[in-house]
């Protein structure tokens, strides 16, 4: 279990995965046992602007990522709701190619799949990310949807 009571955030990560609290994310959890691209789940809170909406979180999202990731493209996006008490939200799924930054680890790019869900809250927004190697994203989403269900935000 991390919690956070500074950012209002309780959640159960997998138990084998590395926590890593450093940076701009509340928090960052990887599954360092996997073999080629680590599956990883990345929690971020930002303060609402006034007029500040969830589509404009996620068009800002499209915006950098598309700036940043090679062949970063958007698959769907999508309303849901979170929790028990059914919180609205949305959903962004998407792919980009990732590849070996130092060049003397020579490798083949790999694609990445991932997802977003972004929900708000008493003026702040809650981005919560997952990535995985498309090849085993299906393999890793039930992982991605217990950590949704049991966040607490």
């Amino acid at each position: 279990v991390y919690s956070d009571p500074v950012v209002g955030i309780t959640v159960h990560y997998p138990q084998s995965w590395l926590l890593d609290t450093s940076g701009d994310a509340v928090l960052r959890v990887s599954d360092e046992s996997a073999d080629g691209f680590k599956t990883s789940i990345e929690v971020r809170v930002l303060p609402l602007g006034v007029g500040l909406a969830e589509r404009n979180l996620v068009d800002n999202l499209i915006l950098s990522r598309s700036q940043s990731l090679a062949s970063f493209d958007v698959l769907e996006r999508e309303s849901m709701t979170l929790g028990e008490d059914e919180r609205p939200a949305t959903s962004m799924v998407f792919t980009y190619v990732s590849s070996e930054s130092n060049p003397f680890l020579e490798s083949l790019p790999l694609v990445v799949e991932g997802m977003d869900v972004i929900t708000t809250q008493g003026g702040q927004a809650l981005i919560v990310t997952f990535l995985s190697d498309a090849a085993t994203y299906d393999d890793n989403l039930p992982v991605f949807q217990r950590f949704l269900d049991e966040i607490d935000f």
